[in-house]
């Protein structure tokens, strides 16, 4: 394996939370939206594009409060309506949230068994846990639990008879009694409020159920207006937009806005270069001499009209894999190379046939009829063997000289290749003739 291969692989592991459990030492960057989001006085929504960041907000904070606040997770696929719902047939939120506390707080207090006379719980508190439990798990669960721990108190309610204190989650009262109590159990526990943590996805977000969900997260005022119970949710800028999200909640929750600025970018690259290659690259500057930098940064905000982490870890692999040593800093001479290797690694052409032209990143660029004839036959040809230089003559050219094939094409490359020298999506060689590579179609 080179060494750029190497730091390559490396990079990956250091801008990755999940794969490198010192990444939260070396590589994070503390932004100003983490301010935003702490303490349990708010509610907070993070909001972002793809890969901006909005989960590692999320778990910052998760980590920044995790002694302090009792989180409380609530994933996309145990909301109502799912499959995995805790509560089947139980249309709404606040009682999949508090399916989702009663296991939280049940494992909390299995963990720290040893410790239940130091919670000092009332009578109402273990009234109110007996009822958590069971309203929301199987009838046994909170027996068998209560059991496990044979903590006199708790074995006392498995005989009584069982009272649903907080019947309809739907109910101003109800769902006011049953939060209020909720909190009061944290603060004996130890902890100053309830967390409640939602991070989605564009994935876990594609459907219109579940955009409707989000809105309906935010709609009812009772959670998010509760001393001490606040949700936390990074949800994706596009389903924001979608649900009309900002007025929903009427200023009862707060907005951040993740904002990757240049030197956070430039901060952020500057510490994973530093842990990939163990020490031997330390600043972006060593990989990219400033001409260098301003030709691919502009080239990457007219791509993507932001910045984000992952944007400028792929960067990073590819100025890796080109750098000779360190200490020798690519120029713009190799702005061409460096270009050409991002795009085709990371930025495939969408191929738009209702709009006669295809999405690069963010831009779309409309095609002329011919160059967009021909793009369009080599797109249907894409899986065929057969040679479609004949069809391409007459459908696209509309004449039989190659000549007149290759003006077309060469007008093609002019629009869509980031560097029309060395194409990266309309390949050709005199054997094969014509053909694409790193296109898809437009989703519809």
């Amino acid at each position: 394996m080179s060494t750029a291969t190497q730091w390559q692989a490396k990079l990956i592991t250091a801008c990755s939370p999940e794969r490198n459990i010192t990444w939260w030492d070396e590589c994070y960057i503390d932004l100003p939206v983490q301010v935003t989001l702490r303490g349990v006085e708010r509610s907070v929504v993070v909001v972002g594009g793809p890969q901006s960041g909005k989960t590692i907000a999320i778990k910052a904070f998760e980590r920044a409060e995790q002694g302090r606040l009792f989180m409380v997770h609530y994933p996309v696929d145990r909301w109502y309506g799912e499959v995995n719902a805790w509560l089947p047939g139980t249309e709404n939120h606040l009682s999949q949230i508090m399916a989702c506390a009663a296991v939280e707080v049940r494992n909390f207090i299995s963990r720290h068994a040893d410790k239940l006379d130091d919670f000092k719980l009332t009578e109402l508190n273990l009234e109110y846990l007996r009822w958590l439990i069971k309203k929301h798990s199987s009838k046994r669960t909170f027996s068998r639990w209560a059991d496990s721990l044979t903590y006199e108190p708790l074995l006392q309610l498995m005989s009584e008879p069982f009272e649903d204190i907080y019947p309809d989650a739907t109910v101003l009262n109800d769902a006011q009694g049953q939060i209020e109590e909720l909190v009061t159990l944290s603060r004996r526990l130890g902890f100053e409020g309830i967390a409640v943590l939602v991070d989605t996805t564009e994935a876990d977000l594609n459907t219109d159920s579940r955009s409707d969900k989000v809105a309906d997260l935010f709609s009812w005022l009772i959670p998010l207006q509760f001393e001490g119970f606040a949700i936390k949710a990074a949800i994706p800028q596009a389903v924001v937009e979608q649900t009309n999200l900002l007025t929903i909640p009427r200023d009862r929750v707060t907005f951040a806005f993740l904002d990757w600025r240049l030197e956070d970018c430039l901060k952020l690259a500057d510490k994973s270069l530093t842990v990939a290659t163990s020490g031997q690259i330390k600043k972006f500057t060593a990989l990219a001499n400033s001409p260098l930098q301003a030709t691919i940064i502009d080239h990457l905000f007219t791509l993507y009209d932001h910045m984000s982490p992952q944007i400028w870890t792929q960067l990073l692999e590819v100025l890796l894999q080109h750098v000779q040593q360190p200490g020798s800093p690519l120029g713009p001479d190799n702005a061409d190379e460096i270009l050409h290797d991002y795009y085709a690694k990371y930025v495939p052409l969408k191929i738009d046939e209702t709009a006669q032209g295809v999405w690069r990143g963010k831009t779309f660029l409309k095609l002329d009829p011919q160059p967009f004839g021909f793009l369009q036959i080599l797109w249907h040809y894409r899986d065929s063997l057969d040679d479609p230089d004949r069809e391409l003559l007459k459908l696209a050219g509309g004449s039989d000289k190659r000549g007149n094939m290759n003006t077309i094409a060469s007008r093609l490359r002019n629009k869509i290749e980031p560097v029309p020298k060395m194409p990266v999506y309309v390949q050709n060689n005199r054997i094969r003739g014509y053909w694409l590579e790193n296109t898809i179609a437009i989703e519809t």
